[in-house]
């Protein structure tokens, strides 16, 4: 073979691992950003370091949102890695919203 096909190729695959990476999160960021529960990029790649599930999260928070409860990122952060329930918290922020119960986060 000849060199500058294997460069080429080297370069091919070192440029397809981040590319795989971002691919990844853009779909949820994407629905994050349509549905009004803005999550930045970053905030979503920081997560999967933090050992958070991303899904989690943005899920949850686009939940909130809609509902008219507004609540940040870094918020249900750090519930989920305290050990707690994101989505059944907000459930239960959301049912309480309805039924006119003032509950703080």
């Amino acid at each position: 073979m000849e060199p500058i096909i294997i460069v080429l190729l080297v370069a091919a695959l070192v440029a397809l691992v981040p590319l795989m990476f971002v691919l990844r999160y853009i779909g949820l960021w994407l629905q994050a950003m349509l549905s009004g529960a803005t999550v930045t990029f970053f905030e979503i790649i920081g997560m999967r370091f933090r050992k958070v599930q991303p899904t989690t999260i943005v899920y949850s928070r686009i939940r909130a949102v809609k509902a008219g409860i507004e609540v940040s990122t870094g918020a249900l952060e750090t519930h989920y890695l305290a050990g707690g329930n994101v989505p059944r918290v907000v459930n239960a922020l959301i049912a309480a919203d309805r039924a006119k119960i003032e509950l703080p986060w």
